[in-house]
């Protein structure tokens, strides 16, 4: 619209723990035209399933809790991953979801989900560290063209013990992996 009103309830349903959605985020992943709220959501036994709300223009429609994607169980740990919507291996068609997980193993891993006919399709270890050398649990994450490719790249802001953060860019068009090491593009004082 033209101007931000009060906040008025699109959705809502008795028995959704809100508690369990560890990630919230929009993109145009439908051909409907309107965007789309996608919720990864956390249930027993590390099973991850990523709900999603289609935009009427004045409502959600929740798609059912069979979700977009199901992880299958002891899978996926919500507490251990950061999301983030781009454009991250094409430049124009709809929005893919991006994760970086903290694996077992210390490795952190970056995986693409892509919208398919049925839900979203994983594609899985698109980039990964070497263990131990990135810690998930310090970094915030978000998607943007930083390096004028036309394709979103992943942009970290990265903790240090000191205070101080570097950004750190994961360039799409190096395969993802980062610009000018985890040494990152600048450092944030402390």
């Amino acid at each position: 619209g033209s101007a931000f009103t009060a906040a008025e309830k699109w959705w809502g349903a008795e028995g959704y723990t809100w508690n369990r959605a560890r990630a919230v985020v929009a993109g145009n992943f439908s051909g409907s035209g309107r965007n789309v709220v996608l919720v990864a959501y956390q249930y027993e036994g590390l099973q991850m399933r990523i709900h999603y709300f289609e935009s009427t223009g004045s409502g959600l429609t929740f798609g059912g809790t069979q979700g977009a994607y199901n992880s299958g169980t002891l899978k996926f740990d919500l507490s251990l991953a950061r999301f983030t919507v781009g454009r991250f291996t094409r430049t124009n068609g709809p929005d893919q979801l991006a994760a970086l997980y903290q694996s077992p193993n210390a490795k952190a891993r970056l995986l693409l989900f892509d919208p398919g006919p049925t839900g979203l399709v994983l594609t899985d270890n698109v980039y990964a560290t070497n263990e131990g050398e990135y810690d998930l649990g310090r970094a915030s994450i978000g998607a943007a063209d930083v390096t004028g490719d036309s394709r979103d790249d992943l942009v970290a802001v990265y903790g240090e013990a000191d205070g101080s953060a570097k950004v750190q860019v994961f360039d799409s068009s190096s395969s993802f992996r980062p610009a000018n090491g985890f040494a990152g593009w600048a450092t944030l004082p402390a």
